[in-house]
């Protein structure tokens, strides 16, 4: 069950975060955020990344936020309830890494726009 609870943390964690560095409110810095070398180059493509990556990551995270909750109240089963806690976790990392990647392809978009003109 513990499984659970920690992807659907980190769902929420992650939501929270992308909105907040694509709002503005959180600056490119060296800690957190989705950090390639594309996403490092400059404010610009620092916020592209985190609104493409918010955008990207709504919806999985959604359906972890979702089913980890159904199985909380619904499954109270120990060894079904781990099963799934695992699914959750890899859907997580599978959808952060998709993420990752839309996110750094935003930030290259954005780069070469720049050196466009």
């Amino acid at each position: 069950m513990i499984f659970i609870w920690v992807s659907m943390g980190l769902a929420i964690f992650f939501v929270l975060l992308n909105g907040f560095a694509s709002s503005g409110k959180l600056e490119s810095n060296g800690i957190v955020g989705i950090r390639t070398w594309a996403t490092k180059h400059d404010e610009r493509a620092w916020h592209a990344a985190h609104s493409t990556g918010f955008r990207a990551s709504l919806p999985y995270c959604a359906a972890v936020i979702a089913v980890g909750t159904v199985t909380l109240v619904l499954l109270p089963v120990q060894e079904l309830s781990e099963a799934i806690g695992f699914a959750l976790m890899g859907l997580f990392l599978v959808g952060t890494i998709i993420t990752a990647v839309f996110a750094h392809r935003a930030a290259l978009n954005v780069i070469a726009a720049e050196q466009n003109t």
